[in-house]
């Protein structure tokens, strides 16, 4: 049994889920506490989740030790411990026959875990574990860095506390999620799209096409977007999601977004802004009192990824259609009507061109169908 024991704690960010993402790890160990962090351009959360706990372990050498790794990704924890079993049986596939996303880091970190005596250990994030709260700060600071085109990793040796009062550390006194409420916005810079929705009663067919055009089912999605009756031109919507996962799990996730988009034909740009939500009843009853409360829209949703552009297969409950929405994702200062011709390919190649489209949100389209 290997006797050199080790704490490490990891966590990851992504700004818009692809986007610019960031890493970071907190090691501790007899007289010794290192962090380290990174970034990349465009990621993924769960992969920078991922990549955080494979720096950690890597950090390590060649010397087998006793690790005690914390996380507050489910997808990572749940991974690593029980869906990665039957993926290699499988031969690197999915309960449906799909790839296995991420399959580079899931590989390797099962041969570290292999060399490695890891015991994996969840924890909430943003709940007052202190080194947790630290690996966000520098997990975000990263991301931060990467978008700004700066992805070099970052060690620094620090002073080490006793492990009691790193555990027993106090939460921060302001959650992220309060202090969005408080301000009444997402602060994060915002991104844009180009988007167009289309009402549609062959989704079947189209998800088939969008194969052919090197789509990859992304997930599928029970949301539930609350509105609030904000006056400034911008939309402020709080969205629960569930996304099901491999094996026939759930991961339970939420967030804030606030967005702006004209009520017009044709495929318009959106800007918008995106930050997760740790506490989404507290923040839901900030906000009615603060703006009142606007209307509810569920729905199921299967996301599909076509390049740059999400794919929305949408069933909204309360209205008759069906609908295909698409979001190709805008870089900065990129000619729009060069990315509506991107957009066009697609749709002619899915078979929706010529269709008629849906200029007014889903929102609108339920209150609308309300009686008066």
């Amino acid at each position: 049994m290997p006797e050199r024991r080790v704490l490490l704690v990891t966590d990851g960010a992504c700004s818009g889920n692809p986007g610019p993402g960031g890493w970071a790890f907190l090691l501790r160990e007899e007289g010794r506490l290192l962090e380290g962090s990174g970034g990349e351009r465009r990621t993924t959360n769960n992969r920078m989740e991922m990549l955080a706990a494979l720096r950690g372990l890597e950090e390590l050498g060649d010397e087998p030790c006793r690790v005690e790794l914390t996380t507050d990704s489910t997808y990572l924890r749940n991974g690593i411990t029980g869906w990665i079993h039957n993926w290699m049986r499988r031969g690197w596939r999915t309960s449906s026959g799909e790839p296995v996303k991420n399959e580079d880091l899931w590989r390797a970190l099962w041969d570290l875990t292999g060399f490695h005596q890891v015991e994996w250990r969840w924890v909430r994030g943003h709940s007052g574990h202190a080194d947790n709260q630290r690996c966000d700060q520098l997990a975000v600071a990263a991301a931060a860095r990467a978008r700004r085109g700066d992805t070099t990793e970052q060690r620094e040796e620090k002073s080490s506390m006793p492990r009691s009062e790193v555990l027993e550390s106090p939460p921060p006194a302001k959650p992220r999620a309060r202090k969005a409420a408080a301000e009444g916005a997402v602060p994060a810079p915002p991104c844009r799209n180009l988007e167009l929705k289309i009402p549609c009663a062959f989704l079947e067919d189209v998800k088939r096409r969008a194969g052919t055009l090197g789509g990859a089912l992304a997930g599928r999605l029970d949301q539930e977007d609350q509105f609030f009756a904000t006056a400034d031109g911008w939309r402020l919507k709080l969205r629960r999601e569930t996304r099901q996962l491999p094996d026939g799990l759930a991961e339970r996730s939420a967030e804030l977004i606030r967005y702006r988009r004209a009520d017009a034909c044709g495929a318009r740009p959106s800007d918008y802004e995106r930050r997760p939500v740790d506490d989404p009843d507290a923040l839901q009853e900030e906000l009615a009192a603060r703006h009142g409360r606007g209307p509810v829209v569920r729905k199921l949703r299967e996301l599909v990824r076509i390049g740059r552009t999400r794919l929305h297969l949408d069933r909204v409950a309360g209205l008759p259609s069906a609908y295909v929405e698409l979001e190709l994702e805008l870089r900065a200062g990129e000619d729009l009507e060069a990315a509506r011709r991107e957009l066009e390919h697609i749709i002619r190649g899915l078979g929706l061109y010529g269709l008629k489209d849906e200029p007014r949100a889903y929102a609108d389209l339920l209150s609308d169908s309300l009686p008066r």
